[in-house]
């Protein structure tokens, strides 16, 4: 799981080894380039802020490549949140987005781990 370039770090570590059994990415950068998105072997949770553009704008390839690779994942993008909403020191925090946030990644963990 990262946040922030940690979510970026966990998409790269997500297609780059097979080692791993799921991986949550809160709004990771850069989106993962399509041409490798096949390396995928683990369950992928991908959670965006609606105004965070940088990757907001860009995810929509990324969506319909996993979809045609039958690959499992999860996307959620929470309206009106900006980048680092999941942050509680910041001036992005946004408290229901993050609670909502935070358990969907507890039972997408459950899900793919037990």
């Amino acid at each position: 799981m990262g946040f922030c370039a940690g979510g970026g770090n966990c998409w790269n570590l997500a297609l780059n080894t097979d080692a791993l059994s799921a991986a949550v990415a809160f709004y990771g950068t850069p989106v993962p380039p399509i041409a490798v998105l096949d390396n995928l072997t683990a369950p992928v949770l991908a959670i965006y802020a609606e105004l965070d553009r940088a990757l907001t704008k860009n995810i929509l390839p990324v969506i319909n490549r996993l979809e045609e690779l039958q690959k499992p994942f999860g996307f959620h993008i929470y309206e009106g949140t900006n980048h680092a909403f999941h942050n509680d020191t910041g001036a992005s925090y946004n408290r229901p987005a993050a609670c909502d946030a935070w358990t969907k990644t507890l039972a997408f963990f459950v899900e793919h781990l037990r």
